[in-house]
């Protein structure tokens, strides 16, 4: 049975903050491993904190630790240590940690059941999914079109390389409809441009329109770069209904996906969502909830160079 489509606020973004996770740095200790604002993934460079259903863990045993925003990058790490963090080893990594996706907890990494190929996409597109035993991956795999479950030692660089590429693809060929009632053809409207995303609805109870003004702010910034944004919502808003006015201070398109085939197909299950995308169609940020939306700036601009 497929779990419901959930929408999530800054309250999740925030709870991380304040969530401890336990490791265990050095034998005979059991002192608590907290994620910081500051942690970044040493393999991409994001803010581990902002994205709790994805975070991995690697401890080393001089009690150095790395947060990384999805077991994708953990594995790359584990691949090529030197690369990520010189001076250190694959033999000195002593424990690992991965988030079950279900529970949204801290699991063994070596114990886990991983998911690859679903239609689900982690802030660094597609991810291996984990589940802490195979009866909730198959469930996973089911109902997100997975192609199958790995165990830790199945896991390779080439499993790795693959998710990567896979994650390179044109825009979806999608028809949208404008407010009044007009077809857009979404990869005519943003394939080979970096665009933002932002998928929403005026009936999610997390979804905060004021988000709306703000990602016009950094639209009307870059626009003249070749800079596309979108907001797509399966709701027809009525003028009636409650916020309807935030709309006069945003310039860029709105669109309708009633279907919510659109967002499926980019791998959103929950609302408010954004996401950045660059001219190869490769989803290069991915933020749950409002909050956040300000720090894609710095990457925007390195995406635009």
């Amino acid at each position: 049975m497929m779990r419901a489509k959930t929408y999530i606020g800054a309250a999740l973004v925030l709870a991380l903050v304040l969530f401890i996770f336990r490791a265990k740095p050095a034998l005979g200790q059991e002192p608590s491993v907290a994620i910081k604002k500051s942690d970044r993934c040493p393999v991409c460079g994001m803010f581990v904190y902002k994205y709790p259903k994805w975070v991995a863990l690697a401890v080393f045993g001089d009690g150095e630790y790395f947060f990384y925003d999805g077991a994708k990058d953990l594995f790359k790490h584990y691949f090529n240590v030197q690369k990520f963090s010189p001076g250190k080893n694959p033999e000195g990594i002593r424990e690992i940690f991965v988030t079950d996706y279900y529970e949204v907890k801290l699991i063994e990494a070596k114990s886990a059941y991983y998911v690859i190929d679903s239609n689900v996409l982690g802030p660094m597109g597609h991810e291996l999914l984990p589940f802490k035993d195979r009866e909730s991956a198959q469930e996973f795999l089911e109902d997100h079109k997975g192609r199958s479950i790995l165990r830790f030692d199945e896991v390779t660089p080439e499993v790795i390389a693959s998710l990567d590429r896979r994650t390179e693809k044109p825009v979806p060929s999608v028809t949208l409809t404008d407010f009044n009632g007009k077809n857009v053809q979404l990869s005519e409207l943003i394939g080979g441009r970096v665009a933002l995303l932002h998928f929403w609805d005026i009936k999610c109870p997390h979804c905060n329109t004021d988000a709306l003004v703000s990602i016009d702010g950094l639209y009307q910034r870059y626009r003249d770069k070749g800079f596309v944004t979108v907001a797509i919502q399966e709701t027809r808003p009525e003028k009636g209904d409650a916020g309807i006015r935030k709309y006069d201070g945003v310039t860029y398109p709105m669109l309708i996906d009633a279907s919510g085939k659109t967002a499926r197909r980019f791998g959103v299950i929950a609302m408010p969502t954004t996401l950045l995308v660059d001219e190869k169609g490769v989803v290069r940020k991915t933020i749950e909830g409002d909050s956040g939306i300000d720090a894609l700036e710095k990457l925007l601009t390195k995406l635009l160079k």
